[in-house]
């Protein structure tokens, strides 16, 4: 059994352009319904669609050896980010755990 990772999109150019030119993950499929990439030898599913809701809680995330710099990197690709405060159930962020970091691509990269 292996895992598949799902997650949605309304705008799939940029998208495809954050997950393969940005965060470097090949795109294998790029069909009207979703795009499909090769995550560490797992497979993520972007459905392509009209409009996405987005859930109020961490959906796909990655682990890197340091955070700050790795944010600093994509930030410039052209790429925002949303940072928001943790509740006690928090579980991801920086090493004391104080803040959370979410991907949200308000503009795609500058190119």
């Amino acid at each position: 059994m292996q895992a598949i990772l799902f997650a949605a999109t309304a705008d799939a150019g940029t998208s495809r352009e954050i997950y393969e030119s940005v965060l470097g993950f090949p795109c294998e499929e790029d069909t009207l319904f979703e795009l499909v990439f090769d995550v560490s030898a797992t497979q993520l599913r972007v459905r392509n669609l009209e409009t996405v809701v987005n859930p109020s809680y961490t959906t796909l995330g990655f682990a890197v050896t340091d955070i700050a710099n790795t944010i600093a990197e994509i930030r410039t690709e052209g790429v925002q980010f949303e940072f928001y405060e943790l509740n006690e159930a928090g579980s991801f962020g920086d090493q004391d755990r104080t803040r959370r970091y979410r991907n949200c691509p308000v503009q795609g990269p500058k190119r």
